[in-house]
């Protein structure tokens, strides 16, 4: 055990470090979303062969023998295999090429034991800020998302069409292990790198943008929703090494592996080496003067505002479970959002009008000692937001002045539900639709700003008024009831416009947040 805990170790790398200067550490992986990893290779028969190692000393005889692959799936009556069939899962020289054999059944017990490895190895680790990981199969949409190595029109891990390197140093050589003609399974000699007959180590050829390597042949690769491997294999086609090629998946196969991805679920908890204090520092930081009886916060409030307040008044905490099914990750948030150091600057979300009204008076109060007497902290009406936001642009359809919510340099603007425009239209009666391709979650916005939820509330660039995020990141209650301004993570960019509003039915919600008004 001590051996497999060393290796996977050793594999490891530095992903983004907390307050703390710790690190998670993850094997193998390149970040494909925020606290999401895929492994940038096949699993390897060495890395099977240590799973097995492991599990022989723990289960009985008869359950270690069915996580065995099968070898016998390189037998065939047309070629004389049995080299592969004796040596190939265990021999020494095949140790770095791709395991395959496998069902999925035996796949995800593989995934299971590699969460209680990773899990255990980061819980033990001062050096690491990981409390316990999911290990899994990716989805359909995961996979092909991260083969295309992060752009939607790709239709091989590369860009173009052409299967062979165009770089003048690499001219020729082929990118991917696949079939170059009908009976070619070796390529021709000479300085061409098609050098292998079936399977090649998983580190041949390029990687993509992401650093994956092999999303296109080698093995063709399981996904976990669908009876299909993609990507294509080493008997392929060119053609059908594309990304968006299957091949079905019934039985294991000589043509089929599998790479993981891995979801960190909780984070560990940190001391907060300098609480909050709201004093007349914290005060002229926060709130911005918007003329003789008003202040306006110059940022939603934030989870270490709202937890000092949950925590010197006993008020209820927010439902974290509102964050479930939004996305594809949200248990991450709902396990790490409203109470880990890494979020103490992201808005808090969660809270009913009630919450709020409550949280207004103990603000007031807290603020009496250094503002004038007779001032108190509530939500701003829609006209004083309204007014706020526009930064003094008395035209302009957003906070930061234009029609566009791209910068000159193509960057998004604010934090919203980014979709394209030819996935977005609007019904006869005036209502936005949106139409997404099968089987992607809603998972635009992560694509093109990072984010899937909220962003920190110092996020992107103020208005002119030094205002931050009055468009997107959370929708912002207001004292209309049933209505919130500014559009959130999850809006549309028609909810954006200062002008627009979205209604909303006065109950928690991961979406919805709020700044306060300091006023008589």
């Amino acid at each position: 055990m001590c051996r497999i805990l060393l290796v996977l170790m050793i594999v490891s790398f530095a992903a983004e470090a907390s307050a703390k200067k710790k690190t998670s550490f993850i094997p193998s992986g390149v970040e494909i979303y925020e606290h999401v990893y895929m492994r940038d290779t096949e699993v390897t028969n060495f890395d099977y062969l240590e799973y097995l190692s492991y599990m022989k000393s723990k289960v009985a005889h008869d359950e270690y023998l069915s996580l065995l692959p099968d070898t016998t799936v390189w037998r065939t009556e047309y070629s004389y295999n049995e080299p592969f069939v004796e040596y190939y899962f265990r021999h020494p020289a095949y140790r770095d090429y791709p395991i395959v054999g496998l069902t999925k059944i035996q796949v995800e017990q593989y995934c299971y034991w590699l969460s209680m490895i990773l899990t255990e190895n980061n819980r033990n680790n001062a050096d690491s800020n990981i409390d316990s990981v999911l290990v899994r199969l990716p989805t359909d949409t995961e996979w092909t998302w991260a083969a295309k190595g992060g752009h939607d029109y790709y239709e091989y891990p590369w860009e173009g069409h052409n299967l062979r390197m165009e770089d003048k140093k690499f001219q020729g050589m082929i990118r991917a292990n696949f079939v170059r003609g009908k009976g070619d399974y070796m390529g021709l000699a000479g300085a061409l790198n098609d050098n292998a007959d079936i399977t090649a180590p998983v580190r041949s050829y390029w990687p993509n943008d992401f650093g994956l390597y092999n999303c296109a042949g080698n093995v063709a690769e399981m996904v976990a929703d669908r009876d299909v491997a993609k990507g294509g294999s080493w008997y392929s086609s060119g053609y059908d090494i594309r990304v968006n090629s299957e091949i079905p998946f019934t039985k294991p196969s000589s043509q089929i592996g599998f790479r993981y991805l891995v979801e960190v679920k909780r984070l560990k908890g940190e001391e907060v080496k300098s609480p909050l204090r709201l004093d007349k520092k914290w005060f002229k930081h926060n709130f911005i003067q918007m003329g003789d009886s008003i202040m306006f916060q110059k940022f939603e409030v934030n989870n270490e505002l709202y937890n000092l307040f949950l925590s010197e008044t006993g008020h209820q905490k927010q439902d974290t479970t509102l964050w479930n099914e939004h996305f594809p990750y949200s248990d991450f948030y709902s396990n790490n959002y409203r109470w880990h150091t890494k979020y103490r600057n992201y808005p808090a979300v969660g809270m009913t009008r009630q919450d709020v009204i409550v949280f207004c008076q103990w603000l007031s109060a807290k603020l009496s000692g250094f503002i004038a007497e007779g001032h108190s902290a509530m939500l701003p009406d829609e006209k004083e937001w309204i007014d706020a936001a526009r930064g003094g642009l008395e035209l302009s359809p957003y906070p930061w002045g234009g029609p566009y919510i791209r910068n000159s340099k193509g960057c998004l603007l604010a934090n919203h539900k980014y979709v394209p425009e030819s996935f977005s239209t609007r019904s006869r009666d005036g209502e936005w639709q949106t139409s997404y391709p099968e089987g992607r979650h809603n998972m635009y916005g992560a694509d093109f700003d990072g984010k899937m939820g909220a962003a920190s509330v110092d996020s992107y660039l103020p208005n002119g008024f030094g205002l931050f995020n009055m468009a997107g990141n959370i929708r912002e209650m207001i004292s209309e009831q049933h209505l919130t301004k500014g559009g959130g993570w999850k809006s549309l960019d028609h909810y954006l416009q200062v002008s627009s509003r979205e209604e909303w039915d006065e109950d928690a919600s991961a979406e919805v947040g709020f700044r306060v008004v300091i006023r008589k």
